[in-house]
Parts: structure tokens; sequence; C-alpha cells
């Protein structure tokens, strides 16, 4: 506290002294008689301030400066209960003899879990808007687009090469696009015409890979039975909605009769066929990247499957009810998103098609008393 004391008496006796002066300046400068009483004030000021300054000259324990503690050993004396609330276990070094952690196991593809829940796939939720490149999809008007179907799913594997050659892998692709699962999914859910064949397109090298089924030479030229995508991981790119450690297939149909126009309504039991043969492809995929392509799969991620139907129009115009009742107050749904993810102890593929025809039924149509119509299903 003395400290202070000497700054302010300091500046109290020089502020009372230089006002006693002004004063003293303007009486005289005045001519007439003036108050005496000022003076004694800032005199009296002036000697508090001056009493301050010295008493503040006197500390008795000047101070020296401050330095650092040498680094010690913490005593266990030294420990206050506080203290001790504060402190933490000691961190653990692992041994040498202990295991790292195991590597990713090998990919699973035949236990399935469904889900609506599209947290559990983000890789696969990133694909809803993702989109074909053909002209024919892309010069219409988005009124004039007929129903689809858009299947994704999603293989962990190794990166592929970027400077591995386009051609070559572009082939691989087109002949993976025409083995026996790709067929009888497609052959499901379109007419395919005979002399029909998969031709590549510009993608952006082995990056991006796309390709078109068509029956004519040049495969712009008309609306594909069916397009598809493939968009492999590549190492030390950050490509936008992909995941970096697995590859990802996209199918695209628009179901069509062989004269070219919307097929009739199918019913449910065509849809669970549907979903169980697409739940078949995912392993067809794992078997083209890891044997065709030298790819090595694994399970992190889990492999994932997605399912999207869409239709400017209700969705009963490819879906026939077959007569169930909808409830009342249910909006007619002009889209179905459907997922499901594998995992050691989920199920076969055929009681996730049939998750999936329920979650079609409850959620999306809003049918009473289908469970009936579901038990009619062979599984």
């Amino acid at each position: 506290m003395l400290r202070y004391l000497r700054p302010a008496g300091g500046g109290l006796a020089a502020a009372s002294l230089a006002t006693a002066g002004a004063y003293f300046v303007a009486v005289i400068s005045a001519g007439h008689p003036a108050p005496w009483w000022p003076y004694v004030l800032l005199f009296g000021l002036a000697l508090v301030g001056g009493i301050g300054y010295i008493a503040g000259q006197a500390d008795p324990q000047p101070r020296e400066p401050a330095t650092a503690p040498a680094a010690t050993a913490p005593q266990a004396t030294d420990v206050t209960e506080a203290d001790e609330y504060f402190l933490t276990e000691p961190a653990v070094v692992p041994s040498a003899s202990e295991s790292p952690e195991p590597p990713p196991g090998p990919v699973i593809t035949d236990r399935w879990h469904q889900t609506s829940d599209g947290a559990k796939v983000p890789s696969l939720m990133g694909l809803t808007h993702t989109g074909m490149s053909h002209r024919a999809y892309i010069e219409r008007p988005t009124q004039d687009a007929p129903p689809s179907v858009k299947i994704g799913m999603l293989v962990a594997c190794q990166p592929v090469d970027p400077a591995s050659s386009g051609t070559e892998l572009r082939a691989k692709f087109a002949a993976f696009l025409g083995c026996p699962a790709m067929r009888q999914l497609i052959g499901a859910l379109t007419d395919i015409e005979p002399g029909m064949s998969w031709k590549n397109l510009a993608g952006n090298g082995p990056r991006t890979l796309e390709a078109a089924l068509t029956a004519g030479e040049n495969p712009l030229e008309g609306i594909p039975a069916a397009s598809a995508l493939l968009l492999p991981p590549t190492p030390g790119e950050a490509l936008y909605g992909r995941n970096g450690r697995a590859a990802t297939l996209i199918l695209y149909v628009e179901p069509r009769t062989a004269e070219g126009q919307v097929p009739p309504a199918s019913g449910l039991t065509a849809w669970y066929k549907r979903f169980r043969l697409a739940l078949a492809v995912p392993q067809a995929f794992a078997d083209f990247l890891a044997k065709d392509l030298g790819l090595a799969t694994s399970d992190d991620p889990r492999a994932q499957l997605g399912i999207w139907l869409q239709s400017n129009q209700a969705l009963t115009t490819i879906i026939d009810t077959e007569g169930l009742r909808t409830l009342p107050g249910s909006w007619p749904s002009n889209q179905f998103i459907g997922w499901a993810f594998t995992a050691s102890d989920g199920g076969p593929a055929e009681e996730t098609a049939r998750n999936l025809v329920i979650q079609l039924c409850e959620y999306t149509l809003h049918l009473d008393a289908y469970e009936e119509a579901l038990a009619k299903i062979n599984i």
C-alpha cells in the first residue's frame, strides 16, 4: 500500500500549489479584495499531499525481482485435497507385447440390416441426387421423366491407381455389367432388346467410369435401357460425394416395355424379387473389384445398398397395391428410399428384402392389413 502513496501524494501537492498560484494571479489581475479561505484549503491539500509523498518513500520490505522457481519433482506432502480432485491417472504406456488394432476383415455381402436411417449409410445418402450424364436424361424437361429405379452400392477396397489405363478399366467395367447378377436385375426391371450391349461413355479417366446399355452403334442416340456409374476411390484425392475408402456403383433404369412404354404396375411379390436381386449384386461387385481390378476388398467401411424409386406421379403408377386399403389421411408419395448395410450379426438377403417391402407398405404407401399379402411371398 505504501508504494501507492508516493505518486498520489506528490500529484495532490503539485495540483494544490498550481491551483493556489493560479488563484493568486487571478486575484491580482482583478484588482479588488478576494476571500482568503481558498488559500487555506489549497495549502492544506498541498500539506496532505506532501505527507503522503514522504510516507511513500519508506517501504520496509523492498521487493526483489521475481524469479521462476526451479522445477522439482512433486512431493506427496505438497498435494492438498483440492489438488487431488484434479489429479488424473498416470498414462499407461502400452507394452511392446500388446498386439496392434486388428486389420479390417473380409467384406461381408450375405448378412444385412435394413434401415430407414440414412445416417447409418452416409456415403449412400450423398448419391440421392447423383445423376447420369447421358444427354437423353439431361435434355428432356423434368416433368417428362418417366418413373425410374436407381440402385447404389458401396464396397470397401483399395484405391485405384490414377495412372492406370482408362481403356483397360473401361473394358473390364463393361464386361462386369454383363455378368449374370447384373443381367438378372436389369431384366427384372425393364425390357432388354436383343443385341443390346454396354457401351462406355466419357467419364473422368480411371476416377469416373460411365456406361449405357443401348442397341445402336451410337450410345448417345435414343434412351438407354440402363445406365451405370463406377466411382472407385483414388489415393490422396478427396472427391466430392465419395468415400475415400470404398468403390461405389450406381445403376439407373427407367422401366419400359418392348414398345418403349411405361409398364403396368407390378405387385408386391415382383418388387420383393427385385429387391432380392439387388441384394445379390454387391457380392458380384466385390468379386469384380478384387479379381478383375486387383483392388483388395474389406469390411471397413461395411458394404451398403440403397434403392430409390422415383415418379412424377404417385408410386402406384409402378406399384400395384393389389386391392389393399390405403389408410385415410395419407398423402400419396412419389418416391421410396430404402437402405441396407452388412454386419456379422445381420440377416439373410431374403429377410432384408422382405423388410424393405414392409417399409414400402407401411411408410410409403400407407397400406393397411398388408401382412396377409406378404405372407404369400415365397421367401
